[in-house]
């Protein structure tokens, strides 16, 4: 069976968000991809698997809570990290991403669009929104595609199994 979810507009709930960003380094695409958010409305967790742990030594806002590993996690055990927090929406941002100040109005956009099951920017894994009821289903990443590669087709080859359609797309514009 097929299972498709309309995508209902609603008013933005920022408690519904959590966004995770792994990083290894180097430092400064961290730091430019978070300058690069301007105001950052919803939680988000720095997963830092940097030997030195430099996400530790950054002045950072309340908001922003970092989880430091003195090894490599991987990207899948890194994005279940953000997932287990538990949110309605987990947003996966790669570190090399940049918002060009327009962080809060991509949350507000994909509010609107973002289907139970989750929001593809269509760029790759590297903006990506997963829906709390997607891991219900599917469950979270598998930390077995170990450290990096793959773990997100082995995720949309489950989501395909699984009969699940309806998770939105969106081109928005950085």
């Amino acid at each position: 069976m097929v299972r498709q979810h309309r995508i209902v507009r609603r008013d933005v709930e920022m408690n519904d968000w959590q966004v995770v960003i792994p990083c290894i380094g180097p430092k400064s695409n961290l730091e430019e991809c978070l300058a690069s958010m301007g105001e950052i409305p919803v939680p988000l967790l720095i997963v830092d698997n940097s030997p030195d742990s430099f996400a530790n030594t950054m002045e950072l806002p309340k908001n922003i809570s970092v989880e430091y590993y003195p090894y490599n996690l991987g990207v899948a055990a890194s994005w279940n990290r953000g997932l287990a927090q538990g949110a309605k929406w987990t947003l996966i941002v790669s570190s090399s991403m940049r918002f060009g100040g327009q962080f809060t109005r991509f949350i507000e956009e994909a509010s609107k669009r973002t289907s139970a099951y989750g929001l593809n920017p269509r760029m790759a894994m590297h903006l990506y929104v997963v829906g709390r009821a997607m891991v219900d289903e599917i469950g979270m990443f598998d930390e077995n595609l170990w450290p990096i590669y793959s773990e997100d087709k082995d995720f949309w080859r489950r989501e395909i199994l699984a009969g699940i359609t309806g998770c939105g797309t969106y081109d928005f514009p950085f």
